[in-house]
Parts: C-alpha cells; structure tokens; sequence
C-alpha cells in the first residue's frame, strides 16, 4: 500500500518541477513572458526623448503592434526559446519633429532580424544582439 503513494508522490513532483522548467511567465527556469505592453525606457543605451510614447504591444496571436514614437505600426513577431523574429512591419506615415522620427527610425531598425529575449533582475525586458538592445518594462497594469 506504500509503494503506489510514493509513486503517486514522486510522479506529482516530477510533473511539478518539469512545469516550472517550462514556463513562460519570465520566472526563473522559464522564457520571459512577452504578451502585453511594454514602453520603451532605453535603444543603445542612449536613453529616449521625454516625451516620446515608444510602446510595445505582444499579442497572443502573434500580432505586434504599438507607437515608434511619432507613427503607429503594427506586424507580425514569431518567439521562440528566448528568441523574438519580427516580420515586416507596416506603419503610419506621419511627420514629426526631426529629433522624433530619428528616434522612431533607430526603434524601427532594431526591431529586424532576430533578437535575443532576457528579463533583467529588475523586471525589465531587455531584446538585444550584437549591433544594440532595446530594454523595456511593463506598462502600468500589466501583469
């Protein structure tokens, strides 16, 4: 009669700790979280207009979406073991100051090819390669 509750308890565990290797809420063990929106604090560590509104929408279906800082845009983004690939993305065609748009086009840039995903110990989301990083945190209520 001890052998099957052991086995029940050990077989629960395994399940346990083989959960909390697998998921995607930007706990330790698992990929960080990306769904949600994210503004832009910091592109190449060289900080972000004051008022500049660079935000990041992750969608569940795979849709990105959000503000360079002068347009909107929007796409598609495929995430995959701490990995993020953005597609073309589409955006609108305003004109902004000169200062704003310069902005928007290093975001823009940035958001192409592959880019790896971390969470810093901070809670920020940090996308990065080798050419720079984009470091982000959480809008407010959002979790």
């Amino acid at each position: 009669m001890k052998k099957p509750f052991l086995a029940a308890i050990v077989s629960v565990s395994i399940v346990l700790c083989a959960c909390a290797q697998t998921n995607a809420g930007g706990e330790p063990g698992g990929p960080p979280a990306l769904e949600g929106s994210w503004q832009v604090e910091d592109i190449d560590n060289q900080g972000m207009i004051d008022s500049a509104m660079v935000a990041v929408e992750f969608g569940a279906d795979g849709r990105v979406s959000g503000r360079g800082g002068c347009n909107r845009y929007g796409g598609e983004y495929a995430y995959a073991e701490s990995v993020v690939s953005f597609g073309a993305l589409a955006a609108t065609k305003m004109a902004c100051a000169p200062a704003l748009m310069d902005l928007e086009t290093k975001f823009f840039n940035r958001l192409q090819g592959e880019l790896g995903v971390e969470t810093a110990a901070d809670g920020a989301l940090v996308l990065s390669d080798d050419e720079g990083r984009i470091l982000m945190r959480r809008m407010e209520g959002e979790e």
